[in-house]
């Protein structure tokens, strides 16, 4: 830069020195940005990976140094599901119980397994071993009757939800699904009122925001209904059921 002040004139005013000063730093800052950008996401990654290698290193010491072990390779299970590794999950979930059988916890993360796997039947069997072990627990009443849901049993999933409300009131995804067997016996007040519960407990996704649209839709409630489309998009904007709604609502009051 230095340079670069020799060769200016004497009389250039001070704008000028500092558009001749910050077209210099231009290219440069850019670059340090990219980079900085870039050792951030980095740092980031190494973060979340690091996270995990810690955590699998803290239960697989549990497992080599405590009594506790059942515990230990469920908590290890659990850790292998949420980056993905269900196979390696369900291993240390069988391992586990074959310490000790009547963890309920194990048996719901199984469940979890089943149920992601589409083994909907095997599903069921561990909610119910869960519920004979520890009646009062919600989220097991509410995963038992999304399944019953998906199967088409919907008064069995409806007292399933009902029984995780009587649990926990303010189980928002509960209040949603109980929403959504109302919409499906064609209890549309019924169903609106349990999605609005389930948005007021700070459930705020684009499924219960669809959910709600389809309702008012069926009410005839159509400017409502479009926003609550609408909304669904925000959240997720590839959410193609929501714009297929929009769109058919929208032909359907073109004037020809």
């Amino acid at each position: 830069m230095k340079a670069e002040n020799k060769k200016t004139d004497k009389k250039e005013t001070l704008l000028e020195k500092t558009e001749s000063i910050s077209s210099g730093f231009k290219s440069s800052y850019l670059i340090l940005f990219i980079i900085f950008v870039v050792i951030s996401l980095s740092f980031v990654a190494y973060k979340r990976n690091a996270a995990w290698k810690d955590d699998l290193q803290l239960w697989g010491d549990v497992i080599g140094k405590s009594l506790n072990k059942a515990r230990g390779y469920n908590n290890l299970g659990m850790t292998y599901y949420e980056q993905g590794q269900s196979n390696e999950a369900f291993k240390a979930y069988m391992t586990a119980l074959r310490l000790k059988p009547d963890i309920p916890h194990v048996h719901y993360n199984l469940g979890l397994f089943y149920q992601e796997q589409g083994k909907l039947y095997k599903a069921i069997e561990e909610y119910r071993i869960v519920l004979q072990l520890k009646p009062d627990y919600p989220d097991a009443h509410n995963n038992l009757g999304n399944v019953y849901y998906n199967q088409g049993q919907i008064e069995e999933a409806k007292k399933e939800y009902i029984s995780a409300l009587r649990l926990k009131p303010d189980h928002p995804d509960a209040h949603n699904n109980l929403g959504n067997v109302y919409a499906n016996q064609g209890q549309m007040d019924e169903a609106i009122k349990e999605f609005l519960t389930a948005l007021k407990l700070g459930l705020n996704n684009a499924a219960l925001h669809y959910n709600m649209g389809n309702a008012y839709k069926r009410q005839d409630l159509n400017e409502e209904a479009i926003r609550e489309f609408e909304l669904a998009l925000k959240l997720r904007p590839d959410f193609s059921p929501a714009h297929e709604a929009i769109e058919s609502l929208r032909r359907k009051f073109q004037t020809p």
